[in-house]
């Protein structure tokens, strides 16, 4: 059987400038494309969606929600350099790793896992992924409606049918 997981890194921006950052960790962080009250919230922290901040929302109303936001200008060329070295960490586990944003990635695990099963949990050391096996990356996305932070959900084609409307 072949097992596919699917990698999808969230907050990713907000959380690469937290591990860069030491005294962002645990704050609530906005990533914006500009820093002004017209601009737009690229990525919040997970801190910062639990007080009600969400992507898209304009800076203006994150301020109105949380006035104390941290507010940073995006960084693209750093998000690709630690999208790179993660691709690069994971392709050592397999030639078959498929990029499909600069947050998300599938892997073809099944020369390294037999009779899979089981349970498989899974978290990244900040706590901001979701890793989600499944028999092919089609039934993994879409398993998506199932969005909780640090979920790991189990997908085998016995209970496809409960992640699709």
């Amino acid at each position: 059987m072949r097992c596919i997981l699917h990698l999808d890194m969230n907050s990713y921006f907000a959380s690469v400038e937290q591990q860069a950052n030491p005294f962002l960790r645990g704050k609530i962080v906005g990533v914006c494309a500009y820093v002004h009250d017209n601009g737009c919230i690229l990525a919040p922290s997970i801190e910062a969606k639990q007080v009600g901040i969400r992507t898209g929302m304009r800076v203006r109303e994150a301020r109105n929600i949380f006035p104390g936001i941290i507010l940073l200008e995006n960084d693209p060329a750093k998000y690709r350099t630690v999208t790179r070295r993660i691709f690069s960490l994971l392709s050592r586990y397999t030639e078959r790793l498929e990029p499909y944003s600069i947050d998300e990635a599938f892997m073809d695990l099944s020369d390294w896992i037999k009779d899979w099963e089981p349970e498989i949990h899974a978290k990244s050391p900040n706590q901001n992924s979701k890793a989600r096996p499944s028999v092919n990356a089609r039934m993994i996305t879409v398993s998506d409606k199932c969005r909780t932070p640090y979920l790991l959900a189990h997908l085998y084609p016995e209970n496809r049918n409960s992640f699709v409307d």
